[in-house]
């Protein structure tokens, strides 16, 4: 049958794991939900604390650096033993890592972001889809502001009257004129 302790790079725990990785063939790295690091090599496992913030992937391959995703566009590269952060090009949340090689990482976080790893800066990579939800979002806030303390007070007055109140009431509870 199945012995656990005799097999190596067994990892046994009580934890959540979020994420796994193999960068090199003689090393792992699994992510615990989410601020600690779990690192196997020289056939030993060991657990570190690598962040207060919240990570969400591990990743690692074809011979680059393991490198941890998560919150407000935290980033960590792992380069000889030791979590190193890489500045945020935005401060979006990272949900995922890959690459297709050392030169090719890539982070994609919040609302379709997708930003590159170029030496050790990311850099926002600008998609078409943005540009498509940047065009359909050209109401000023400042307008959109008012509009929705307009749907708000409405709504107050639609429950302290009973019914849906006149353009005039609600004008004279938010001490606008009717004139314009």
């Amino acid at each position: 049958g199945f012995a656990p302790d005799s097999v190596e790079r067994i990892l046994k725990t009580e934890e959540w794991l979020m994420s796994l990785t193999c960068p090199a063939r003689d090393e792992l790295f699994a992510l615990e939900a989410t601020t600690r690091i779990w690192h196997y090599r020289n056939r030993f496992w060991k657990r570190d604390k690598v962040t207060d913030q919240s990570m969400r992937r591990v990743w690692g391959g074809d011979g680059t650096q393991p490198l941890l995703v998560g919150r407000g566009g935290l980033a960590l590269r792992n380069p000889a033993g030791a979590w190193l952060p890489i500045p945020p090009a935005s401060a979006t949340q990272f949900f995922d890592a890959h690459a297709a090689g050392p030169r090719l990482i890539y982070a994609c976080g919040g609302r379709g972001h997708l930003q590159r790893l170029e030496e050790n800066v990311w850099r926002v990579i600008e998609l078409g889809r943005q540009d498509e939800l940047r065009g359909l979002d050209w109401v000023p806030r400042s307008v959109r502001q008012k509009s929705h303390a307009l749907e708000k007070k409405t709504r107050e007055l639609e429950g302290e009257l009973g019914r849906a109140p006149s353009e005039e009431e609600v004008a004279g509870s938010l001490e606008l004129s009717m004139d314009a």
